[in-house]
């Protein structure tokens, strides 16, 4: 008979793994939609410091799509541009948008699956089954009642 004890461990971690996976699911949903998106060449017209936050930047790539410039404010979809993205891409550099033909507004600098996503929906897989994993060595650990027979002549 299973004890109901047994299964809380796992059962707590995968409440604490859903949002993960959930996110991380949503992310790679949203960059899977993204292989049909059309490319524009661009040039970077802001890349500063966010003062909302230490480690993100600002970037702005200009794009044009027919008669009509817009504005591209991703680098990667899902993910705020951090310092880095501010040093690889300095104001005036190049950049190809890639961007949705049914609303250009909709745009990144780098589509495709981000690591993130993968390492958010991978956490959210894992934990319950850390969990099941954790469980299973405590109560192999459990010393079992050993009862000795003795042979009777």
């Amino acid at each position: 008979m299973i004890k109901p004890q047994i299964w809380a461990l796992p059962a707590i971690l995968a409440v604490f793994g859903l949002p993960f996976l959930l996110i991380g699911l949503a992310g790679i949903r949203t960059s899977l939609d993204t292989s049909s998106w059309a490319s524009a060449s661009g040039r970077v017209v802001v890349s500063r410091r966010s003062p909302a936050s230490v480690k993100s930047a600002i970037i702005q790539t200009e794009f044009t799509v027919g008669a009509t410039t817009h504005r591209c404010g991703v680098v990667q979809l899902g993910w705020t541009p951090t310092r880095q993205d501010m040093r690889d891409l300095p104001v005036g550099a190049s950049a190809v948008v890639d961007y949705d033909p049914a609303q250009p507004a909709r745009c990144a600098l780098n589509v495709g699956i981000a690591p993130g996503s993968i390492a958010f929906a991978l956490t959210g897989l894992l934990l319950p089954l850390f969990g099941i994993f954790l469980t299973s060595r405590r109560n192999s650990a459990v010393p079992q009642k050993t009862v000795l027979v003795w042979p009777q002549n």
